[in-house]
Protein backbone atom coordinates (compact mmCIF):
# COMPACT_ATOMS: atom_id res chain seq x y z
CA UNK A 1 0.00 0.00 0.00
CA UNK A 2 1.22 3.12 -1.00
CA UNK A 3 1.23 6.71 1.23
CA UNK A 4 -1.78 7.80 -1.11
CA UNK A 5 -3.77 5.35 -0.57
CA UNK A 6 -3.26 5.25 3.66
CA UNK A 7 -4.05 8.96 3.79
CA UNK A 8 -7.63 8.32 1.41
CA UNK A 9 -8.27 5.90 4.10
CA UNK A 10 -7.92 7.82 7.12
CA UNK A 11 -9.66 11.11 5.49
CA UNK A 12 -12.56 8.84 4.29
CA UNK A 13 -12.53 7.32 8.52
CA UNK A 14 -12.47 11.19 9.46
CA UNK A 15 -15.53 12.14 7.34
CA UNK A 16 -17.42 9.30 8.78
CA UNK A 17 -16.82 9.85 12.25
CA UNK A 18 -17.93 13.74 11.74
CA UNK A 19 -21.22 12.22 9.89
CA UNK A 20 -21.63 9.81 12.96
CA UNK A 21 -21.07 12.39 15.51
CA UNK A 22 -23.49 14.89 13.46
CA UNK A 23 -25.98 12.60 12.88
CA UNK A 24 -25.68 11.69 16.90
CA UNK A 25 -26.81 14.81 18.39
CA UNK A 26 -30.29 15.08 17.44
CA UNK A 27 -33.00 18.15 18.60
CA UNK A 28 -34.05 15.29 21.13
CA UNK A 29 -30.65 15.97 22.87
CA UNK A 30 -30.22 19.25 23.41
CA UNK A 31 -31.45 20.53 26.78
CA UNK A 32 -33.82 23.49 27.50
CA UNK A 33 -33.56 25.80 29.98
CA UNK A 34 -36.01 27.12 32.61
CA UNK A 35 -37.18 29.56 30.98
CA UNK A 36 -37.65 27.93 27.60
CA UNK A 37 -40.01 25.26 28.81
CA UNK A 38 -42.01 28.35 31.01
CA UNK A 39 -42.32 30.27 27.17
CA UNK A 40 -43.50 27.13 26.03
CA UNK A 41 -46.13 26.51 28.64
CA UNK A 42 -47.64 29.74 28.31
CA UNK A 43 -48.46 29.92 24.89
CA UNK A 44 -51.82 29.72 23.62
CA UNK A 45 -55.24 31.27 24.44
CA UNK A 46 -55.98 31.01 27.92
CA UNK A 47 -59.50 31.73 30.20
CA UNK A 48 -59.03 33.03 33.71
CA UNK A 49 -61.84 33.59 36.79
CA UNK A 50 -62.96 36.91 37.57
CA UNK A 51 -62.30 36.62 40.96
CA UNK A 52 -59.12 39.05 41.76
CA UNK A 53 -60.86 41.83 39.47
CA UNK A 54 -62.95 44.85 40.05
CA UNK A 55 -66.56 43.60 40.88
CA UNK A 56 -67.83 46.15 38.23
CA UNK A 57 -65.36 45.58 35.24
CA UNK A 58 -68.27 43.83 33.74
CA UNK A 59 -65.85 41.02 32.44
CA UNK A 60 -68.11 38.41 30.92
CA UNK A 61 -65.96 35.82 28.93
CA UNK A 62 -62.54 36.57 30.06
CA UNK A 63 -59.74 35.27 28.10
CA UNK A 64 -56.06 36.16 27.10
CA UNK A 65 -54.19 34.82 24.34
CA UNK A 66 -50.23 34.88 25.01
CA UNK A 67 -47.53 34.36 22.46
CA UNK A 68 -43.87 33.83 23.21
CA UNK A 69 -40.58 34.57 21.72
CA UNK A 70 -38.23 31.52 22.83
CA UNK A 71 -35.00 33.02 20.67
CA UNK A 72 -35.46 35.85 22.50
CA UNK A 73 -36.86 35.03 25.38
CA UNK A 74 -40.18 37.34 25.33
CA UNK A 75 -44.02 37.25 25.64
CA UNK A 76 -46.86 39.04 24.62
CA UNK A 77 -50.68 38.82 25.33
CA UNK A 78 -53.72 40.47 24.14
CA UNK A 79 -57.24 40.32 25.32
CA UNK A 80 -59.43 38.66 23.69
CA UNK A 81 -62.04 40.94 22.05
CA UNK A 82 -64.93 39.53 22.84
CA UNK A 83 -64.50 39.41 26.58
CA UNK A 84 -64.51 43.01 27.92
CA UNK A 85 -60.76 42.94 29.30
CA UNK A 86 -59.87 44.95 25.68
CA UNK A 87 -61.94 47.70 27.48
CA UNK A 88 -59.44 48.23 29.88
CA UNK A 89 -55.79 47.27 28.41
CA UNK A 90 -54.58 46.63 24.85
CA UNK A 91 -51.86 44.02 25.96
CA UNK A 92 -48.62 43.19 27.54
CA UNK A 93 -44.93 41.93 27.69
CA UNK A 94 -42.18 40.61 29.69
CA UNK A 95 -39.11 39.01 29.28
CA UNK A 96 -38.13 35.35 31.19
CA UNK A 97 -34.95 34.87 31.62
CA UNK A 98 -32.79 31.34 30.84
CA UNK A 99 -33.27 30.22 34.49
CA UNK A 100 -37.43 31.09 34.12
CA UNK A 101 -37.48 34.44 36.47
CA UNK A 102 -39.71 37.27 35.08
CA UNK A 103 -38.58 41.03 34.44
CA UNK A 104 -39.61 43.65 32.39
CA UNK A 105 -43.63 43.13 32.75
CA UNK A 106 -45.45 46.32 31.17
CA UNK A 107 -49.40 46.59 29.87
CA UNK A 108 -50.27 49.42 28.26
CA UNK A 109 -54.08 50.82 28.90
CA UNK A 110 -56.85 50.50 25.92
CA UNK A 111 -57.15 53.56 24.03
CA UNK A 112 -59.83 55.45 25.42
CA UNK A 113 -59.71 53.48 28.48
CA UNK A 114 -59.45 56.56 31.04
CA UNK A 115 -56.78 54.36 33.12
CA UNK A 116 -53.34 54.70 34.74
CA UNK A 117 -52.00 51.45 35.34
CA UNK A 118 -49.66 51.11 37.91
CA UNK A 119 -47.55 48.37 39.68
CA UNK A 120 -47.07 45.61 37.14
CA UNK A 121 -46.10 42.01 38.20
CA UNK A 122 -46.06 39.03 36.22
CA UNK A 123 -44.29 35.73 37.50
CA UNK A 124 -44.86 32.45 35.13
CA UNK A 125 -43.86 28.75 35.61
CA UNK A 126 -45.03 25.38 33.89
CA UNK A 127 -48.03 25.07 36.25
CA UNK A 128 -49.10 29.24 36.20
CA UNK A 129 -49.65 32.38 35.17
CA UNK A 130 -50.47 35.14 37.74
CA UNK A 131 -50.58 39.26 35.84
CA UNK A 132 -51.21 41.32 38.35
CA UNK A 133 -51.60 45.34 37.91
CA UNK A 134 -53.43 48.22 39.66
CA UNK A 135 -55.64 50.65 37.93
CA UNK A 136 -56.91 54.42 39.15
CA UNK A 137 -58.74 57.26 37.53
CA UNK A 138 -57.10 59.09 34.73
CA UNK A 139 -59.75 60.96 33.76
CA UNK A 140 -64.38 60.80 34.25
CA UNK A 141 -63.85 56.32 34.59
CA UNK A 142 -65.08 54.70 37.60
CA UNK A 143 -65.54 51.12 36.80
CA UNK A 144 -62.93 48.58 36.91
CA UNK A 145 -60.65 50.92 39.03
CA UNK A 146 -58.28 48.77 41.79
CA UNK A 147 -56.25 46.08 41.48
CA UNK A 148 -56.50 43.37 39.38
CA UNK A 149 -55.18 39.93 39.57
CA UNK A 150 -55.41 37.45 36.51
CA UNK A 151 -54.64 33.51 36.94
CA UNK A 152 -54.04 31.45 34.45
CA UNK A 153 -54.04 27.43 35.53
CA UNK A 154 -51.76 26.23 32.50
CA UNK A 155 -52.04 22.65 34.14
CA UNK A 156 -55.94 22.51 32.28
Amino acid sequence: MNLLSINRIKSFCAVIACVLLLTSCGEDDVATSQGQQVLEAIEGTWSFSTDNIPADAGITDPSITVSSSVGTGTAGFVPDATSGLDSYISGGSFSVSEDGTVSNASIVAATGAKLDITGVTVTASLEQLVISFSTSQASSRVDGIGTWTITIDLTR
